[in-house]
């Protein structure tokens, strides 16, 4: 039951953070300055009214707004602008393909990557490698003001308890490993007595 209620529950916050998106979206491109409409070639104004009225630029913006949330609704992303004569299912169609192929190749060499890299991870466990990996800080820190003004900070954690990392100080400490083991070994205090 608790699974149940935590995946409607994301469900829900994914539902409302797209419709956040679609809103902001909506409306930051209707109110930039310029428009659809015009060109670097001087436009009879009565053709640009007509191009308003017929993709519905003409009516007030929240009605735009209800009209754009019930097409988008129904699958409907409306006429291209940028591709006359055709809608834009019909241009993110055209696209999708060969933007598939992409993600599944980038997917498949992920997996390629990634499964070899956890597993020799995996293998050496409490070595001198996982041991690097484990000195290096990489999770975020809040940092805050307590009660007196002192300047405070505290590890950060998710809603679950996990800690938050930083992706840029995983990406440095996994190269400064990579070059750690790329150097040559260090002869010994013994190797250096016995030569």
């Amino acid at each position: 039951m608790e699974t149940l209620r935590y995946v409607v529950s994301r469900f829900l916050q994914s539902l409302f953070a797209l419709l956040c998106i679609i809103t902001i979206t909506f409306f930051l491109a209707r109110l930039a300055p310029g428009g659809p409409f015009l060109d670097e070639k001087a436009v009879p104004e009565h053709l640009i009214e007509q191009m308003k009225r017929n993709y519905g630029f003409d009516k007030p913006l929240p009605v735009q707004y209800g009209l754009y949330l019930g097409r988008l609704i129904q699958g409907d992303l409306g006429p291209s602008l940028g591709n006359k004569g055709f809608t834009v299912n019909e241009v993110i169609a055209e696209g999708f393909p060969v933007s598939f192929m992409l993600g599944i190749s980038g997917l498949v060499i992920a997996l390629l990557i990634g499964i070899p890299v956890g597993v020799f991870a995996a293998a050496k466990r409490n070595t001198m490698i996982d041991y690097l990996a484990k000195s290096f800080p990489v999770r975020l820190m809040a940092v805050f003001t307590d009660e007196n003004g002192n300047p405070r900070s505290e590890p950060m954690s998710d809603e679950q308890g996990a800690p938050v990392l930083c992706r840029s100080a995983l990406v440095a400490r996994d190269r400064m490993i990579e070059q750690l083991c790329a150097l040559p070994p260090i002869a010994t205090a013994l190797d250096a007595i016995i030569e």
